[in-house]
This record gives structure tokens, sequence and C-alpha cells, in this order.
């Protein structure tokens, strides 16, 4: 997609519009008249203009190479059928026992028809025509779709598909020969779309395509389907609030230049009261460091009972426990590492003591394997005045 797209792309996405069409082999047909401004085409091919195999892969394939196993396999049988080997797009549905219907044909076919829009119009994803009629039944069921052939008939054929078991499970032929034989020998209900107006209900249905569950989005590869992105007001507010920063900017600008004038009468008088406030602030902060100092020395004067601590530890810890590790944290935080076989007693043991307050385990409490003990950390706080 050129970048000339991509314009339309932004335009559209400030006044949305979004258009199904259908592909029949002679042109692209709207509900509707096309429009003139820019809008997202949803479009769908009809199945007499591709080629349907069903394609088994082996169960060690990838989920994430299923896309690139299958267009191989595709390109595979079109160089058999044609005679020379293309690149191809696939869409597929997948089936039991491992099989695929895949729908193909090659891209320079897509690409040609992406050409051949006019240019306000952005093709934003290609599916096969079934996907387009699904879409349409499923708006008229409200996603509630019965088991049985659903289909329309076309001046060329018929578009159709099978619905079984809450999944589909094939596509009719686009042959009518075969398609009506089919249809005649069908046990189940049968569901048919005015054929007098196939091409507006198909072109309809490739519209409402982006509404289906996002498994039953059956596009090609090369063309998935590109929806607008769902922006809130709110946010689009946000974006544009640069842009009303930036006007209030100009706005500005001009009281801006009539205070520049005022602002060096004043800057004069200011220099001088800088000077005057250098010098204050230079007392100011000999005084704030005098004051500091002085807390400071004050707080080291005030000696935390550190060896009455030691003597309490010795004395309450229980004789199976070990301490590892004993840090003091100034003013008054002590911090015990080490092993215990029940850290609970330990904690009640030091909560008992006049020295310790707040005591804590401040990590969680895990056990040696070797020495089946408990590892602990605790912290508690020293009394000034025990």
């Amino acid at each position: 997609m050129g970048l000339g797209r991509y314009w339309y792309l932004a335009r559209e996405f400030l006044h949305p519009l979004s258009i199904g069409a259908y592909y029949d082999g002679e042109g692209s047909r709207t509900a509707g008249e096309p429009p003139k401004r820019p809008a997202r085409v949803y479009l769908a091919i009809s199945h007499g203009e591709l080629y349907f195999q069903n394609i088994r892969l082996p169960g060690s394939v990838p989920p994430d190479k299923v896309p690139q196993a299958l267009a191989l396999e595709a390109s595979r049988f079109l160089a058999l059928l044609k005679g020379q080997g293309e690149r191809v797009s696939c869409a597929y549905v997948p089936l039991p026992d491992g099989q695929y219907l895949v729908a193909f044909r090659e891209l320079s076919f897509f690409q040609k028809l992406e050409r051949e829009l006019p240019p306000p119009l952005v093709i934003c994803g290609i599916f096969p025509a079934f996907v387009a009629l699904l879409a349409w039944f499923w708006e008229k069921s409200s996603g509630n779709l019965e088991d049985g052939l659903y289909f329309v008939r076309t001046a060329k054929g018929v578009e159709g598909f099978v619905w079984q078991g809450g999944r589909l499970t094939g596509v009719l032929p686009f042959s009518t020969n075969a398609a009506e034989a089919l249809i005649a020998k069908h046990q189940g209900q049968l569901h048919e779309a005015p054929a007098e107006q196939a091409a507006e209900v198909l072109a309809q249905g490739a519209s409402q395509v982006a509404r289906l569950p996002e498994e039953l989005r059956i596009t090609f590869a090369d063309y998935p389907l590109r929806l607008r992105p769902k922006v809130s007001k709110k946010v689009l507010l946000l974006w544009t609030l640069p842009l009303i920063l930036w006007g209030v900017g100009l706005g500005l600008q001009y009281e801006t230049e009539k205070l520049r004038e005022e602002q060096q009468v004043v800057t004069a008088e200011l220099r001088e009261l800088k000077k005057q406030e250098a010098s204050l602030r230079q007392k100011l902060e000999e005084q704030k460091l005098l004051e500091e100092l002085e807390k400071e020395v004050r707080s080291y004067q005030k000696r935390p009972p550190l060896l009455e601590a030691l003597a309490e530890l010795a004395r309450l810890l229980p004789e199976d426990t070990w301490v590892r590790k004993f840090e003091f944290r100034a003013p008054n935080v002590v911090q015990l590492w080490g092993e215990s076989k029940n850290t609970l007693e330990v904690v009640k043991r030091l909560e008992a003591s006049p020295l310790f307050r707040e005591v804590k385990v401040v990590s969680s409490v895990t056990k040696n394997p070797r020495t089946g003990k408990e590892n602990f950390a605790i912290r508690a706080y020293l009394e000034e005045n025990p």
C-alpha cells in the first residue's frame, strides 16, 4: 500500500466511512454508489474467481507455520494447473481430521484489484464470498445460525457455504449445475438469500465482516482486515492539546514582549538585591551548619546500651539458637541474622525484655535443609532508658 493510501486512511479516521464490495470477475459492486471521499473497502471475491482445494498437513506442522505450509501446497497445485509457479495468497478454513479448505489465487490478481480501485478508496481486507455471505446471515440471525446450506444464486453461479455444529464445514461449488445438485440432495435446512439482490447482499455482507467473531474473519493472508482504531473522544482531545497550547502560546507572545521591557528595568534592581541576598544566604548556611553539627554531637553523646544488649541477647536466646550476624544502626536499631528451631520463641523473648521494643521479623522465615532450623532476620529498637 502506497503512502497515498495511508493519507486516505488518516482522512477516513477523522471522517469514518466503511463500505463492502463484491468482485464477480467483471468489476467490484458496492451497496449503493461508491463514495467520493476516502473510505475503507472490505472486498469479497466471487468463488468463480478463486481456486479451492482440500489440503491435509502432517500433525508435526506447528500452528504458526500452517499458513506458510498451506501457501506452499497451493503454489504447487497452481504450478501443476498452469504449468508455471507464482506466489499465491491463501485464505483457509480448518476442517476435521487435520484438513484445511484452502481458497487461493495469484498475488498479482489481488494487486491488480487494488490498483484498479479508485484512489479515495483503500482496500482494508479481502476474503472469499462465503465470508461475506456468512456475515450477512449472521446479522440476520443475530449470531444464531442453524445447521444447513446457506447460499445465494447470482447471474453467473452460486455462492454458498455449509454450516454444521456451529462451524464452517464446506463451501458450495460455484458451478450452477454442481451446486443445484448438492442443494437438491441436501436433507437439512436450506437458507437462501434473495437472488435478485445477490450482488447487494454480498456487498452488504462484506461491510459487516468486521462484526463477525475473530475466528470467522477468514481473509487472504496478504490482505487481513485493517480495522479502524478505537480511540475515545477523551484521547482525541489529548492529541489536540499540544495544538491548543501552541495557539495559546502565540497569543501570550505579544504580552511577553510588553513585559520584557518592564523586566529590563527591574533587572538592574534585582542585581543589587541578589548581592544582598547572597550575603544573607551565606550567613544562614553557616548558621544551619553549626546547628546541624551541634545536633549531631548531641546525638552521639547519647550512647546506646550496646554491651547491655549483647549481654541480654546471650541470656535470652534459646540454646538451639545461634546468631550469625549482629548489626547496630545508629541511633538505636539492632538487627540479628541467624538460625533457630523456633523463630517465634526468639521474638517473644526479645519482646519480654525491657531493653528491646518493636521487635519484628523483617524477612520471610525459611528452613535450612541441612540443619533443619529456621533462618531469621529480626530487627528491634533499643530503649534509651531501660
